[in-house]
């Protein structure tokens, strides 16, 4: 899990808070099953938690991760919502998540400008998650794009490009990040992206 570079980080006890919401909505560890599966939290960064967990439950089942990108997307929406880093909006309805529509591809990649763009993101889903990262979105006769200005300082343009494409890696979206080499890798979810594609990056 990590928090919006905008934003002021998380306590302690807020990620804790956070991390056992995400674990019992993926029915990892649903709230009073003693015999739900173990998992640890740690806050070993600035603004990344990473959330482990088995899949074996201590009464010897096994939890089944399907659905869990559907429900985890879900719940760090309104997590954030509910922190005011999202405006109170209508969610897809439940079919339209649960279709299995091939996402399209998003590259998100630094100009020779200087600027930070965000190309193929044609649907009003990954548009809403770009705008909330902090992108402006700009229609011309290239079609939709989204941009972070060349006055954006470099270490905010590479958290802010960052943070945007784990969102839609989170969304089920397949992303490019191109940022000439200015970071390390980010932790891509497994299961967080469009059947039959997987995020790249170049750099």
């Amino acid at each position: 899990m990590r928090s919006d570079p905008r934003h002021v980080d998380r306590t302690d006890w807020q990620w804790a808070e956070v991390a056992r919401r995400v674990v019992a909505a993926t029915g990892i560890a649903p709230e009073s099953d003693p015999d739900a599966c173990r998992w640890i939290a740690v806050r070993n960064q600035a603004r990344l938690v990473p959330v482990v967990a088995t899949l074996a439950r201590e009464d010897g089942g096994v939890h089944h991760a399907y659905r869990d990108a559907f429900h985890l997307q879900t719940e760090c929406h309104r997590i954030a919502t509910e922190l005011g880093h999202l405006p109170p909006a209508s969610r897809p309805t439940h079919r339209a998540q649960e279709t299995h529509v091939t996402a399209p591809s998003i590259t998100i990649s630094t100009e020779p400008s200087g600027s930070v763009l965000a190309k193929g993101a044609s649907d009003d889903l990954s548009a809403t998650l770009l705008k909330h990262a902090g992108f402006q979105q700009i229609e011309d006769w290239y079609g939709r794009r989204h941009r972070l200005a060349t006055t954006t300082p470099k270490d905010e343009r590479v958290a802010i490009a960052s943070h945007a494409a784990e969102v839609l890696c989170a969304a089920r979206y397949s992303v490019e990040l191109d940022l000439g080499g200015d970071r390390e890798p980010y932790p891509r979810p497994g299961k967080a992206r469009a059947p039959g594609s997987s995020p790249r990056r170049r750099g």
